[in-house]
C-alpha cells in the first residue's frame, strides 16, 4: 500500500499543475494550423515513411499528415483525402483488423463511421456507418443515441468490441465487433466522457480508463465482469494515480497519456501489470485544451550475438491543442515531443 499511496500523491500533486514539464523533452510543432485538433493515432503502414500520424480536425474532418523528410514537421496529405462526417470526436483504430472508428458529434450526428485502412499504401478504401439511433439496446429499450453525441470510440483489444461515450450523457455502450447492435453495458460518474482507452490490469484483463471532466475514471475490465444491459457496471475514482481534468484519454501500449484543459500527462503501467513504478505521473508538455496523443514507439532490433539494442527507427509523442478550443478558426495545432522514452 506504500507504493499505492506514494503514486497516488505524485499523481495529484502533477495533477494539480505542480512541477515544470521534463527537461529532458523537446517540444515542436508539428502541423498547424488546425481548428479543434480532437485526436492524433500514428498508424503504421508500408509506405516510404512507414507510418503516417491521423488528425481529426474540426473543419478538415480526418486527415493523414505526410511528414516532412526529417519527420520533424508534416502536412495535410495532397495525395488522400480527408474525410469529414460531421464534428470528429475521439477516434480509434483496430490494428487487429485494420478499421478506424469515428464518432461524429455534430447536432445532425451519424453515429459512428468505420473507416477501412488499407496498410499497404496508408489510405482509406471504404467505409460503413454504424448508426446509434433508434436502435434495441439489449433487447430491453430503445434509445436515439445518436442525439446524445457519440463523442469518443475506444477498442477492445481483444475482442475488437467497440466502447461509445457521449456528450449529452454519462452512458458507456458497447457494439460487438461485426455488429451494428449498440447495448449499454454501464455509466460514467458524469456526462461529457470525451475520451476513452483500454489498458492493461494485473489480473490478465484490460481495464477501460475514462477522460471525466472531474477526474479520469476506470470501469474495471467489461469483458471479465460481465457489463451488459442486465449487468451494469459503474466507473469509478483511479486506485494508484489522479489526474483532474480530463479531456481525452489514450493508450499507446507501453503508457496511459491523459489530456487536460492545461497539461499532457503519462501514466506508467496504470494497471499495475509489472512495472515497479506503476501509477508514475509525468507531466510532458503545458497547453490550453490537449486532445488525445498519439504515440509512435521507438523501433528497435537486437544483435543476437552482442545484445546490442539499435534504434532503427526513433519515436515520438503527438498531441493536439486549441486555445480556442475551435470558436476560431486556425488558433490550433499538433505538437511533436521527442525522443520517446
Amino acid at each position: 500500500m506504500r507504493k499505492l499511496s506514494m503514486a497516488l500523491a505524485a499523481g495529484a500533486a502533477l495533477a494539480a499543475g505542480a512541477g515544470p514539464a521534463s527537461a529532458a523533452f523537446t517540444t515542436a510543432t508539428y502541423w498547424s494550423p488546425s481548428t479543434a485538433p480532437t485526436a492524433t493515432v500514428w498508424i503504421d503502414d508500408q509506405t516510404p515513411a512507414k507510418g503516417h500520424l491521423w488528425v481529426t480536425d474540426h473543419v478538415r474532418g480526418l486527415c493523414r499528415l505526410d511528414p516532412n523528410a526529417t519527420g520533424t514537421a508534416a502536412a495535410v496529405s495532397t495525395t488522400v483525402a480527408c474525410r469529414l462526417i460531421g464534428a470528429a470526436g475521439q477516434i480509434a483504430f483496430d490494428k487487429a483488423h485494420n478499421y478506424i472508428y469515428y464518432p461524429d458529434l455534430s447536432t445532425k450526428s451519424q453515429g459512428i463511421t468505420r473507416f477501412t485502412f488499407n496498410p499497404t499504401n496508408g489510405t482509406i478504401t471504404g467505409q460503413a456507418s454504424i448508426s446509434l439511433a433508434s436502435t434495441s439496446l439489449g433487447g430491453t429499450s430503445t434509445s436515439n443515441y445518436n442525439a446524445n453525441l457519440p463523442e469518443a470510440v475506444a477498442v477492445d483489444p481483444v475482442k475488437g468490441d467497440i466502447y461509445i461515450t457521449f456528450k449529452k450523457n454519462g452512458d458507456v455502450v458497447r457494439v460487438p465487433f461485426g455488429t451494428t447492435k449498440p447495448e449499454k453495458i454501464g455509466t460514467a460518474t458524469g456526462k461529457d466522457v470525451r475520451g476513452l482507452a483500454f489498458a492493461p490490469n494485473a489480473t490478465g484483463g484490460n481495464d477501460l480508463y475514462l477522460a471525466e471532466n472531474a477526474a479520469m475514471t476506470v470501469m474495471d475490465d467489461p469483458v471479465a465482469n460481465g457489463c451488459s444491459a442486465t449487468n451494469l457496471c459503474s466507473a469509478h475514482s483511479t486506485f494508484n494515480f489522479s489526474v483532474t481534468g480530463t479531456l481525452t484519454a489514450s493508450y499507446d501500449g507501453k503508457y496511459l497519456y491523459a489530456g487536460t484543459t492545461t497539461s499532457l500527462f503519462r501514466i506508467v503501467d496504470p494497471g499495475c501489470v509489472s512495472d515497479p513504478a506503476c501509477g508514475t505521473v509525468a507531466k510532458l508538455a503545458a497547453g490550453a485544451n490537449i486532445s488525445a496523443t498519439g504515440a509512435r514507439p521507438d523501433v528497435v532490433t537486437t544483435d543476437p550475438t552482442t545484445g546490442a539494442v539499435t534504434v532503427t527507427r526513433p519515436g515520438a509523442i503527438f498531441f493536439g491543442k486549441d486555445p480556442a478550443a475551435g470558436a476560431t478558426p486556425n488558433q490550433g495545432l499538433v505538437a511533436i515531443i521527442t525522443p520517446y522514452q
